[in-house]
């Protein structure tokens, strides 16, 4: 796989490994806060965990849907729905990269997420406490 490829993978990966996660959700009403609770628990002094990288491997799989529920909680029901409608939209049929995302979030949000995104994505510890609780 080339480098650029690679550093993307999670614009595809870590949404399919999150849409696995809101299936059951979706359908059967689980209660996708105490999956992720229960992961943050599982994970929270596993630096193995964290030292993942979102461009590679299974960090596309592992931390990417806990990543990726974490940003959901972090910007509300609302602005999150809204990034998953935009994007389709506004990126179908193109290669974007995943600073793309980065400012598609920021821009439906109003948020400034870049803590946010170098805590989980470009970071290799667990994300300090504000960027692991829920905000909505």
């Amino acid at each position: 796989m080339r480098e650029k490829e690679q550093r993307n993978l999670c614009l595809s990966e870590c949404f399919a490994s999150y849409a696995q996660w809101m299936w059951p959700e979706f359908s059967a009403g689980e209660d996708l806060d105490a999956k992720y609770r229960q992961e943050i628990g599982k994970h929270r002094t596993d630096d193995g965990f964290w030292q993942q990288r979102l461009s590679e491997g299974r960090g596309v799989y592992d931390k990417g849907p806990v990543m990726l529920h974490a940003l959901r909680r972090h910007l509300g029901e609302a602005a999150f729905a809204e990034v998953l409608r935009e994007w389709p939209a506004r990126y179908g049929g193109t290669a974007p990269e995943w600073a793309e995302l980065e400012k598609l979030v920021h821009e439906v949000s109003g948020q400034d997420l870049k803590g946010f995104f170098d805590a989980w994505v470009r970071g290799d510890r667990v994300p300090a406490d504000a960027y692991l609780r829920s905000r909505s």
